[in-house]
């Protein structure tokens, strides 16, 4: 059952990284720079693609039947969206909040999990 979990995750990364390409190629030549640009801060990225993260790790968490990643992964995810929520609260304060009282929520429940376990 390993090796069919395996070829499943990097397929899964493959066709993620096909579609990047794919993406990528068809944007503009200032699209372009500006992605690249955007790439030059890697802090940023980290911390706005923490739910693409997160996602990422529960998918492998759920593969591999490990609960202790996937509990890892919700903490991701939970972060993303705060961080997500806290930037997007400037344009639209409605849609920031959503954001962050989902991104707590998912951090609690998260950590209630992980201390009821301990008990």
């Amino acid at each position: 059952m390993l090796p069919f979990q395996i070829t499943v995750l990097l397929l899964f990364i493959l066709i993620g990284a096909i579609y990047a390409r794919k993406e990528y190629r068809k944007r503009s030549n200032d699209e372009k720079a500006q992605i690249k640009e955007e790439l030059k801060n890697p802090v940023s990225l980290l911390l706005s693609g923490l739910i693409y993260i997160g996602n990422i790790v529960l998918v492998i968490g759920i593969i591999f039947q490990s609960g202790t990643v996937q509990k890892i992964a919700f903490i991701l995810i939970g972060l993303g969206l705060i961080i997500t929520g806290a930037e997007t609260w400037k344009e639209s304060a409605k849609t920031g909040m959503v954001l962050v009282l989902l991104g707590s929520l998912t951090l609690l429940v998260t950590m209630f999990f992980v201390v009821w376990n301990f008990l």
